[in-house]
């Protein structure tokens, strides 16, 4: 359909140009691989759309309901998402008509699954001590083959008849970058060569700890840290200041900077600054080699590429594909890591970086303005902590605890109200009529039982003479639970198990600290001190015998009307 190519070039290029949204080689691919889906199928339709003047929204659809039948619902969608976002760009929107254009705002329910999980505290421990492990290792390796190149520059006198031919090498090595290729056989070549390479520069097998340890540290993606520069700025030798490559933020995003604190030199490796500058030191001698501009230079045996014996032995393992093997699979098995269920563990960067997002996020008490440094609060908590079994249960924690605490101040609201105004509340547990409640008449309790004075929820014994004003009593009836003249008898309760039932109800409609402030104090009046003073038995009957209506709004009406 020769109406299609030019817009859709112009539409991919501006998808893939610095100011769209796909960042990466594979993003890129993928787009392009699902245009050519789109575009073939659009060429066997009856009749084809022969320029994007023609399309129309049941074509969109047929591709959806077409792609559903070979893929989940999840990549369906993904597939449908990136033919609209190449449908939003000018060169193509511009021509399509009125029912696609309204198409493209519509809104799809994602079906993604939550993330998946991070580890456990055990866990996230244990990788991050083996990865801290060797990363001791590697700067002590290297630092000890520079320290001994140094001494046989200054006082090669100074060495060993054992030293000194192992210092001339390393000396050597540290010059030219290359590593010497002895004539033996392949196997042992290939050992010799990596382990005397490792005593002056990183090799492969160092990468993976390396990497795991910066995600811990920095909480940054994989990514991001495989395309960390080398130039960074110093400020006033507390902190580093980093601009690191952030692919996933939108269009015309894609740096950010980072600013990470260094510490002492005896934690550099609890420091994400302190990790960073010990990362560039362990690889400049490399880098002048390679001529990477990324932190990452790391010598390579190079029989299999060719460049054996030869300074291209150094180079970026990310400068081709961010998506190069790290093996963290073999990585884990050395160290012997296992999960709480004692099973070896899978190590995966994307639950590494999950778990530091709920460690921090935890350290915050789940604020998450707080917790959000380098993504959005939607994206944190829809990306990293919903589908966390830790974060449900610190969670659940963290309500409990904050329910406890608002019950126990609104209970306290109660008796401070109560005290205030005449004392205690006078409840007649058992028979109906029961007299002889303490701090009330016998004549008053008698009244009170038949209802004569009944308020809203309960009986008043003096509502000429009322606490909390001079005169008759104008409180609301939710004031009743705190004032002395407040009965209460085995026949109210049906109406306030109804009037709890409402509250509950009113508690999912508005904010919970107005909740707590407006019912929060008679809630917990009829909580902790007026039900436990009936029997299980009464309770149960009263549950039976609740009205429909606890008059929640009607009394309310009238309290807002005074």
């Amino acid at each position: 359909m020769p109406g299609w190519r030019e817009p859709v070039a112009a539409a991919f290029a501006a998808r893939t140009g610095v100011a769209g949204g796909l960042r990466t080689l594979a993003s890129a691919e993928s787009t392009w691989q699902t245009t050519r889906r789109f575009l073939s199928f659009l060429s066997l339709q009856q009749p084809p759309p022969f320029s994007p003047g023609d399309l129309t929204a049941a074509h969109l659809d047929a591709f959806h309901a077409e792609r559903s039948r070979t893929m989940s619902r999840r990549n369906a969608l993904a597939e449908l998402r990136r033919v609209l976002l190449l449908l939003e760009q000018q060169s193509l929107k511009a021509v399509l008509a009125p029912g696609v254009t309204d198409y493209l705002g519509r809104r799809w329910r994602d079906p993604r699954a939550d993330g998946a999980p991070g580890y456990s505290d055990g866990e996230l421990g244990r990788i991050v001590a083996a990865a801290r492990s060797d990363a001791v290792a590697i700067s002590a390796r290297i630092e000890a083959g520079e320290r001994l190149v140094t001494r046989y520059r200054q006082e090669p006198g100074a060495l060993s008849p054992q030293e000194e031919p192992r210092a001339r090498g390393l000396a050597e090595m540290a010059e030219t970058g290359l590593v010497p290729c002895p004539d033996e056989a392949e196997r042992q070549v290939l050992r010799w060569r990596l382990e005397t390479a490792g005593h002056l520069f990183l090799t492969p097998r160092d990468v993976a700890p390396l990497l795991v340890l910066g995600v811990a540290l920095t909480g940054r993606n994989v990514e991001t840290l495989k395309e960390l520069p080398a130039q960074h700025r110093l400020l006033d030798g507390r902190a580093v200041e980093v601009t690191v490559v952030k692919r996933r933020r939108g269009a015309g995003r894609w740096h950010d900077q980072a600013t990470w604190e260094i510490g002492p030199p005896s934690r550099r490796l609890h420091t994400p600054g302190g990790f960073y500058l010990l990362l560039c030191r362990l690889t400049e001698s490399s880098r002048a080699f390679s001529g990477s501009a990324t932190v990452w230079s790391v010598w390579r045996n190079g029989r299999r590429a060719g460049t054996a014996g030869t300074a291209a032995e150094h180079w970026d393992p990310f400068s081709a594909r961010l998506r190069a093997e790290l093996g963290l699979c073999d990585w884990a098995g050395r160290h012997d890591l296992r999960g709480d269920d004692g099973r070896r563990l899978k190590l995966d960067m994307n639950r590494l970086r999950t778990s530091v997002e709920v460690r921090r996020t935890r350290q915050m008490g789940g604020h998450l303005p707080s917790a959000a440094r380098t993504n959005t609060m939607q994206t944190l908590w829809s990306s990293y902590l919903r589908g966390d079994p830790a974060v449900t249960e610190w969670a659940g924690d963290v309500l409990d605890e904050a329910f406890a605490d608002a019950e126990r101040a609104a209970l306290d609201a109660h008796r401070r109200a109560l005290a205030a105004h005449s004392g205690t509340l006078r409840i007649i547990a058992g028979q109906a009529g029961h007299a002889g409640m303490p701090g009330s008449d016998e004549e008053s309790a008698r009244e009170a039982v038949p209802g004569a004075l009944d308020t809203g929820w309960a009986a008043c014994a003096d509502p000429g003479h009322g606490p909390w004003n001079e005169g008759p009593c104008t409180a609301s009836f939710l004031d009743c639970f705190h004032c002395g003249n407040c009965v209460i008898t085995r026949d109210h309760l049906p109406r306030l198990l109804s009037l709890l039932d409402a509250m509950g109800q009113r508690r999912q409609e508005i904010p919970l600290p107005a909740w707590w402030q407006r019912y929060g104090p008679a809630w917990a009046a009829i909580r902790h001190q007026v039900l436990p003073e009936f029997s299980p038995a009464e309770v149960t009957a009263a549950e039976a015998a609740k009205p429909r209506d606890a008059l929640l709004d009607l009394v309310e009406g009238l309290r807002e009307d005074s």
